[in-house]
C-alpha cells in the first residue's frame, strides 16, 4: 500500500477468483464521500461431485462468508467486520493500512479503525467472488483455531468490542437461574424478569402501551440471552462447559440441549447440503477449534479480556432495547478472521 499512488487500492488475495463485474459493482460504493471500504461476499469455489463433508460445510458456513444481506459494517452489530480476503478501499481513510505486527485479525482491526475514524464501511453482497476454502479436516480445523488467536490482540487494541457475550444483568440473571436447574431457579426467573419487563414498561413513549412495549422487550432479551449462553458453552467458553460437566449432572444436561439447540437452529437457518448429524457434528468442531483459539491467544497474551462478557444499563439507555448477539448471524460474538 506504500506504493500506491491511485485514489483507490483493492487488496486481492491470491487464492481469490474475481467474478465479473464486482470491481465495478464495489467501485460504485464510493460515490458516496463517506465510504472508506467495500467488500464482497465470499462463497467457495464451485464444488466438484467428489467434495467431501468439510467442503459442503464450508461453502455453507465459511467464515468468510458473510451472508446475503447487505449493511453498515461495525463492531457489534450484525456484519461487524469485512475479511481482507478482498476489500476495496479509499486510500486516504486508510492511515497507515494494515498494522504489520498482526498476523491474524489485521482486517478486523483495519475495519474497526476505520470505523472509529468516522468512515463508513459497507459489505455489498450483491457482488461476489470465490475462495479456495479448505476442505482438509486438520487445515481446515487449524484455520479455525488460527482465527480465534486473534481475540486477544484485538481485545488488547480495541477492548469491549471483542467481547464474545453482551448482556443484559437481568435477563442474564433469568437465564442463568433457569440453566441452574435449582428449586429456587422459576421464582429467581421470575422476579429478574419482571424487574426487567417494569425497567423497559416505565420507559415505553405510550402509557397505553407499557405493558405490551416491555413485555416485547423483555422477551426479545431473553431469547437473545438464552442464544449467547448457549453459544458461549459451545464456542467461546467450552473448556469452562466441559469442566462443569464433569462434576454436575444438570451442567452436562444443560450442555447437551444448548449444543443440540444451537445446532438444530443453524442448520435451518443455514440450510446446507448435508445431513442434519454431519453437519452438527462439523458445526460443533468448528466451534470447539475457533474456542480453543481464543483461550490459546488468551493464555499466550496472559490475559482473559478477549473472554469477558460486556454488561449492558437498560436503566442508563437513552432508549429501551433488546440486548442483541453479534454472531451467529456467523458466529456468537465477533467472528475473526
Amino acid at each position: 500500500m506504500a506504493h500506491v499512488a491511485t485514489e483507490y487500492v483493492c487488496f486481492i488475495d491470491s487464492d481469490i477468483v474475481v467474478e465479473h463485474g464486482t470491481l465495478t459493482r464495489l467501485r460504485r460504493e464510493f460515490l458516496d464521500p463517506a465510504v472508506a471500504v467495500a467488500g464482497p461476499r465470499i462463497l467457495g469455489l464451485p464444488l466438484s461431485p467428489a467434495a467431501g463433508s468439510v467442503a459442503h460445510y464450508e461453502a455453507a458456513r465459511s467464515s468468510l462468508d458473510l451472508g446475503s444481506g447487505p449493511g453498515r459494517v461495525a463492531p457489534a452489530t450484525r456484519v461487524s467486520y469485512l475479511p481482507s480476503a478482498v476489500l476495496m478501499a479509499r486510500v486516504a481513510a486508510l492511515g497507515g493500512g494494515f498494522d504489520e505486527t498482526m498476523h491474524v485479525a489485521e482486517d478486523v482491526d483495519l475495519v474497526w479503525r476505520v470505523v472509529a475514524g468516522g468512515w463508513s464501511v459497507r459489505y455489498v453482497p450483491q457482488c461476489s467472488v470465490r475462495h479456495d476454502h479448505r476442505v482438509e479436516a486438520m487445515a481446515w480445523l487449524e484455520r479455525k483455531a488460527f482465527y480465534g488467536t486473534g481475540a486477544d490482540q484485538l481485545a488488547r487494541r480495541h477492548g469491549d468490542l471483542v467481547a464474545p457475550l453482551r448482556l443484559d444483568p437481568l435477563c442474564a440473571t433469568a437465564v442463568g437461574a433457569l440453566v441452574a436447574q435449582r428449586r429456587w431457579s422459576v421464582p429467581v426467573a421470575v422476579i429478574a424478569a419482571g424487574a426487567h419487563l417494569g425497567l423497559m414498561a416505565a420507559r415505553a413513549p405510550s402509557p397505553q402501551q407499557r405493558l405490551a412495549t416491555g413485555a416485547n422487550l423483555t422477551a426479545m432479551t431473553l431469547v437473545a440471552t438464552g442464544w449467547q449462553f448457549a453459544g458461549a458453552a459451545t464456542r467461546h467458553h467450552w473448556p469452562l462447559a466441559a469442566i462443569a460437566a464433569l462434576v454436575s449432572r444438570r451442567a452436562r444436561r444443560g450442555i447437551v440441549v444448548a449444543a443440540l439447540a444451537e445446532g438444530i437452529a443453524d442448520y435451518r437457518r443455514v440450510r446446507p447440503d448435508l445431513d442434519p448429524a454431519t453437519y452438527l457434528l462439523l458445526h460443533r468442531a468448528d466451534d470447539l477449534a475457533y474456542g480453543l483459539g481464543v483461550w490459546a491467544g488468551a493464555l499466550r497474551g496472559r490475559s482473559i479480556r478477549a473472554l469477558l462478557p460486556v454488561w449492558t444499563r437498560p436503566w442508563r439507555r437513552g432508549q429501551a432495547s433488546p440486548t442483541k448477539t453479534p454472531q451467529k448471524e456467523k458466529t456468537h460474538g465477533t467472528q475473526v478472521v
